[in-house]
């Protein structure tokens, strides 16, 4: 893995930017939210599984997706609502005092 170094600066203008950033999220309502839309290439990286898997959860209906003619496009909600209905609860750890 290559390691690249900057300087105190860049770091500084790194840091406002990220800082500016945040604060417009913040700003984000859940409905501007819902139409943030990704084509299924940005999905399939950012669930890290192939465009065939994507397919497949498409065609069982478990991920929404809207289609206009061969355009297809994926709301925030419809990755949202998928990564819920798949959440895992971890078990609770029971400590004991031995």
């Amino acid at each position: 893995m290559e390691t690249k170094l900057i300087t105190v600066e860049e770091y500084k203008a790194l840091q406002c930017t990220l800082t500016r950033l945040e604060s417009k999220l913040d700003k984000i309502t859940p409905e501007q939210l819902d139409r943030v839309t990704y084509r299924p290439e940005e999905v399939c990286q950012m669930l890290d599984i192939s465009p065939k898997t994507l397919q497949n959860y498409r065609d069982k209906k478990q991920i929404g997706f809207s289609q206009v003619g061969p355009k297809i496009w994926f709301t925030a909600q419809d990755v949202e609502t998928f990564l819920t209905r798949n959440r895992i609860q971890a078990k609770e750890l029971i400590r004991t005092n031995a």
